[in-house]
């Protein structure tokens, strides 16, 4: 009875381990792990949260590089160099800084420098400068600037390579590619410096000075242009040019001294001048022009060429009109050559007289009279045949042409004349 029952009982407990064994998911083939302690669960999140934590900061520091890039690139685009808007501003003298992608102080044998670099923008009062780099030496009072530098205030417009701007007298000394403009007037060398003070703009090689109005071109090796009054004075080696509306030149102009006034229109040249005008070339030691009356006075023995046509005396005007040559007045002594007749070897009639005028038609003389003590020798033609010369005087002597051969002779006050024969004019034609 004891043996069953110790039987029934190990059965029973074999039963409750089998099924106990069953509730937990185990048996004699397949084991579940078994979890690992508590802080060893916690190390593990820890160190997925610090990589978590690590790969954030990275892509932000990614973003952060990308937006400064982004940012650079805007600031190249919104690059408003000569975009002015500095009308009626007052920094109390202040140099303020407006703009730069990099800014920099260090400590020279100067003191104190700022350095900028990239798309700078700087104001003081109306003026605005640009460039690329710049130097602050706050010491001295110098700021330099490089790198396609342009200074606008309302008065002008001053570009170079590089300029060395003083604060206290706002002088600028600019070199390379050196251009200044004010209203039509533009100016430029390869080196010079601007008195904003006193609105003085020096140029010390090179000069080329441009009025867009009149298309004049002005150039020499040096120079001085007072921006306000717009007047250039050119003392080496001057050149003015003057353009016609198809863009070929006009009007050439040479000597050893020159003025220009844009404002004005007016243009002095002096020693050694000559003036190549169209067809007209003139020589004497001063010249006066005005192109937009288009006339020029020549003084001190100026002579003016027209073809077979020339003319001397103390001073001499010329007229233009919008083509060809209009009229020529010499005062003073004066003289005056014309062709007798339309053949290349026609000997040329004379005019001598205090004041000559001579009137032209489509660029050829159509008349030509003196006036006071006046002397003329002509020379008459008729179908090419020399018919002999004639000498004259009276208070006024007109020879009228026609096609380039002598028509009329009129004569008043206090006339003689004389006629020569063909083989005896001679000594009236060494003219």
């Amino acid at each position: 009875m004891n043996m069953n029952l110790q039987k029934w009982l190990a059965l029973f407990v074999l039963l409750m381990a089998f099924f106990f064994n069953l509730a937990l998911g185990q048996d004699s083939t397949n084991t579940k792990p078994v979890p690992p302690p508590e802080h060893t669960i916690n190390k593990s999140a820890m160190e997925h949260q610090r990589g978590l934590a690590k790969k954030q900061a990275e892509d932000e520091r990614r973003q952060q590089l990308e937006n400064a890039d982004s940012l650079a690139s805007k600031t190249v685009l919104m690059d408003d160099r000569g975009d002015y808007h500095g009308y009626g501003r007052d920094t109390g003298g202040a140099i303020i800084l407006k703009r730069a992608a990099e800014l920099q102080q260090i400590q020279d044998l100067t003191g104190e420098v700022v350095q900028l670099e990239g798309n700078v923008k700087i104001v003081q009062d109306s003026m605005t400068i640009w460039c690329d780099q710049s130097r602050h030496r706050r010491a001295e009072g110098i700021l330099e600037l490089y790198g396609d530098v342009v200074m606008i205030d309302p008065q002008r417009k001053l570009m170079a390579d590089e300029v060395f701007y003083y604060e206290s007298t706002r002088l600028s000394i600019a070199r390379g590619n050196v251009i200044i403009e004010r209203d039509s007037v533009v100016l430029n060398c390869e080196q010079g410096q601007y008195d904003e003070v006193n609105d003085i703009a020096t140029f010390d090689r090179n000069v080329i000075g441009h009025d867009l109005r009149r298309d004049i071109i002005v150039t020499g090796d040096n120079g001085t242009f007072f921006t306000e009054l717009q007047h250039t004075i050119i003392p080496t080696n001057p050149v003015l040019v003057q353009m016609d509306s198809l863009g070929q030149e006009e009007t050439r102009i040479v000597g050893e001294y020159m003025e220009y006034d844009a404002l004005g229109g007016l243009a002095f040249v002096r020693d050694s001048v000559k003036i190549s005008w169209r067809d007209v070339e003139g020589w004497g030691d001063e010249l006066f022009y005005y192109p937009d009356s288009n006339r020029a006075l020549l003084v001190g023995e100026p002579r003016i060429l027209h073809f077979r046509d020339e003319v001397f005396g103390d001073s001499v005007w010329i007229y233009m009109n919008e083509e060809t040559l209009d009229s020529v007045v010499v005062i003073g002594n004066s003289i005056a050559y014309t062709a007798s007749d339309s053949s290349e070897f026609a000997p040329r009639s004379t005019l001598r007289g205090r004041r000559i005028v001579l009137t032209f038609d489509d660029g050829a003389v159509n008349q030509m009279a003196s006036f006071g003590q006046a002397v003329g020798v002509y020379h008459v033609f008729q179908d090419g045949i020399d018919q002999g010369s004639n000498k004259v005087s009276g208070d006024l002597v007109e020879l009228n042409i026609e096609e380039r051969t002598l028509q009329s002779v009129r004569v008043i006050g206090g006339t003689e004349g004389t006629f020569y024969p063909p083989h005896l004019a001679g000594k009236l034609r060494d003219d």
